[in-house]
């Protein structure tokens, strides 16, 4: 994130490149023939984007995408009928970033993209880039610190709406509609046979799991550990379901700690699986409990009833499917030093929404 004199002199740069523009066109839609869409951030914020580019795909059947994505954001739109390509980005402004650049913008430069459209990505650098790859028509976000650099700056900030539907919005003034937020995450058959490998491996007999998350992005994100394994340790007895830890390679050590606090020794699926690997495992679970993170957004991609546990009152982040129930811990986003905030969520509590899931839907058919 450049500091406050470098990100004046970057302005000032592109303040002056774009003095000599010529005037763009007004945008329209029928010659709009190749479009780059840019989600460069990590699985959450791409699978809120989905929705939105399903929509871009219908608003636009015949046009070429090509996405711009880091590699968690690549995991997550491997199989995306709606786009065409997947272009790798470097997330991390460093000199690697830098000796990259030129290359990246040459492939962008190529690909002659008439619209480019910033769902999601670091700021200010995604808007640079819009704007370097030469296309006359660059949608993007109002807020960005080189908004200038947008021919189409849309106001995103909204404290209301859900960002999938911010992300929606945001592509009325180009005459795409919303298919629904819907969040995409289509599945392959290596993707499933790298979660019955998991299984085999671990010589498992039952077909019957329940997921669990207790990680975050903050640590103030997390449930305490005890609570999630005595829920784990409720969902085997009473209802068979052999619980399974998810979480990344980073959590591993932490999952190992939460299986040591449970009765019922479950499945410790954290750094054993791909992102993809994950979801197709995550499908496979009767219920997924979890709190605000990528593994939740998978979870609702890939239709698994969930049980959400944020640490905010903002219903922006949350689950969109019918087949949730979502709680809330004690802070706000606007809160500068949250703390502790999941744990104002209770044990009986989680129980009782899972037996109010297993009332509405059939589980064990």
């Amino acid at each position: 994130m450049p500091n406050t004199i470098s990100l004046a002199a970057i302005k000032a740069v592109f303040r002056a490149i774009k003095y000599f523009d010529k005037k763009n066109d007004s945008f329209e839609k029928k010659k709009t023939a190749n479009i780059l869409i840019i989600n460069t951030t990590a699985i959450g914020d791409t699978l809120l984007s989905t929705p939105a580019i399903r929509a871009i795909r219908k608003g636009f059947p015949s046009a070429y995408i090509a996405a711009l994505v880091s590699r968690p954001a690549k995991e997550i739109l491997l199989a995306n009928k709606n786009i065409d390509e997947l272009i790798d980005y470097q997330p991390r402004i460093n000199l690697p970033y830098l000796i990259k650049l030129p290359t990246l913008l040459k492939i962008l430069r190529t690909k002659r993209f008439e619209l480019v459209i910033v769902l999601h990505g670091n700021d200010p650098d995604t808007a640079s880039i819009a704007y370097l790859t030469g296309a006359s028509q660059r949608l993007g976000w109002e807020e960005s610190r080189l908004s200038f650099l947008f021919t189409m700056p849309v106001k995103t900030r909204d404290e209301v709406k859900h960002f999938a539907q911010v992300r929606l919005d945001m592509l009325s003034g180009i005459g795409v509609v919303s298919d629904g937020l819907d969040i995409d995450m289509p599945l392959n058959s290596n993707d499933e046979d790298e979660a019955l490998k998991f299984l085999r491996k671990n010589n498992v007999q039952t077909d019957a799991f329940a997921g669990l998350h207790s990680f975050g992005s903050k640590p103030y994100k997390w449930w305490p550990f005890d609570r999630m394994a005595k829920v784990g340790d409720y969902l085997y007895k009473k209802y068979n379901l052999k619980p399974i830890i998810f979480g990344g390679v980073k959590e591993k050590e932490k999952a190992i700690e939460m299986s040591g606090m449970m009765e019922m020794k479950p499945l410790i699926a954290a750094g054993e699986l791909s992102i993809r690997g994950s979801a197709a495992l995550i499908k496979k679970c009767r219920l997924f409990i979890t709190t605000d993170s990528g593994p939740m957004h998978i979870a609702q991609a890939v239709k698994t009833p969930t049980i959400a546990l944020l640490w905010s009152t903002s219903t922006q982040t949350g689950p969109v499917n019918k087949d949730s129930i979502i709680f809330y811990g004690n802070c706000s986003n606007k809160d500068k030093n949250p703390t502790a905030c999941t744990e104002t969520i209770q044990i009986e509590d989680v129980m009782k929404a899972v037996e109010k899931l297993f009332l509405n839907k059939s589980f064990c058919s």
